[in-house]
């Protein structure tokens, strides 16, 4: 895949950031499943595919910075991991307690 051809825009990369999370997350969750039926047991707990869902999207970010100089682009998706960790901080201090 070329980065050549990619504007270096704030908004490719909250685009890009609402793509990649999702994914990263389901690809995640389905090697949770995968492991955890052949080791017969829970692999890995709620907070820790957030975590490295997380992760994933900080790494693409440098990546996209540092490596292939899409700074805005990499900024954009950087916008997009924080407000998903704050959402889930939010969720998971106030709406999981509750109940």
């Amino acid at each position: 895949m070329s980065f050549d051809k990619w504007k270096d825009h704030w908004l490719t990369g909250a685009v890009v950031g609402l793509m990649l999370l999702p994914l990263l997350y389901m690809i995640l969750t389905w090697i949770k499943s995968c492991l955890s039926e052949m080791l017969s047991r829970p692999l890995m707990t709620s907070p820790v595919l957030e975590l490295l869902t997380t992760l994933g999207g900080i790494l693409t970010a440098r990546f996209l910075m540092v490596n292939r100089a899409l700074e805005q682009t990499g900024k954009g998706l950087m916008l997009v991991v924080l407000i998903a960790a704050l959402l889930y901080l939010y969720y998971s201090i106030h709406v999981r307690r509750s109940y």
